[in-house]
Parts: structure tokens; C-alpha cells; sequence
């Protein structure tokens, strides 16, 4: 890393390094205790942005928390859909698993719309906010 540095006259002291970990290896409480954050900031998000009723809202994450059970059980570093810090990747990670649910699903034209619905609220919501949003 410091060699390529040099090789472009980069100054050190100008530089910061990030280290970037995937969710799944961070602690289980601590995977815990961020997904319950998301979730919350979420709720305030469809509030304010859907307007939905807080029924709505609740259908919502129960339809999330079952797409993220599933999701959970692919082969990746990324394994829960309420910890994603990035936008760009969720939408990714998105692009990737709905073909692969939607495969095993008789009906798939009609899955595949409300897996996207669904999954467009956490969209929006990473895209709109960033990873948090504050309630008032």
C-alpha cells in the first residue's frame, strides 16, 4: 500500500485508511442492536416520506423480516438485509437475490413484483437517509 502511495506522490499524512468490515462478521449483539436501530429508522422513514398508517408500516416489516430470513441463508459476506451501510451495494446484493428467490416460486411474475415493492422501501430508505435517520 505504501509503495503505491509512493509511485503516485501521494503524502501520507493526507491520507486516511478505511477499513471496511462485511456485517456478518461484527458480534451477534451487535448485529442485534444495528438491526433493531434500522428497523426503527425505517418505521420513522415510511412515516414521514410514505405517509403510511402505522399498520402499513408494520406489514411492511414483517414482509422485510421474512424476505430477510431468506436472504440470510445465501452464501455471502452480507447476510441481513437492515445492515447495509451503502446504497449502491444494497442495490447490488438486491439485483442478485431476487432472481435467485423468485427461481424456486411458481407465480413468479407476481413474486418478483412484491419482492421488489418490498424491497424498493429499503431502497428508498438507504438512498434517501443514509443509515440513520433521526426522529425530531
Amino acid at each position: 500500500m505504501i509503495d503505491l502511495l509512493q509511485y503516485f506522490g501521494i503524502d501520507f499524512s493526507t491520507c486516511n485508511l478505511v477499513i471496511h468490515r462485511l456485517t456478518k462478521a461484527e458480534p451477534k449483539e451487535v448485529r442485534d442492536y444495528f438491526r433493531e436501530e434500522t428497523k426503527k429508522e425505517l418505521r420513522i422513514y415510511l412515516r414521514r416520506s410514505k405517509l403510511f398508517s402505522d399498520e402499513k408500516i408494520e406489514k411492511v416489516i414483517k414482509n422485510l423480516d421474512y424476505l430477510n430470513q431468506i436472504f440470510a441463508k445465501r452464501k455471502s459476506g452480507y447476510d441481513d438485509l437492515y445492515l447495509f451501510d451503502d446504497a449502491t451495494m444494497f442495490e447490488t446484493m438486491k439485483s442478485k437475490f431476487i432472481p435467485g428467490f423468485t427461481a424456486t416460486i411458481p407465480d413468479k411474475e407476481k413474486a418478483e413484483k412484491l419482492i421488489k415493492i418490498y424491497l424498493g422501501y429499503l431502497t428508498d430508505f438507504y438512498r434517501d437517509c443514509g443509515y440513520y435517520f433521526k426522529e425530531d
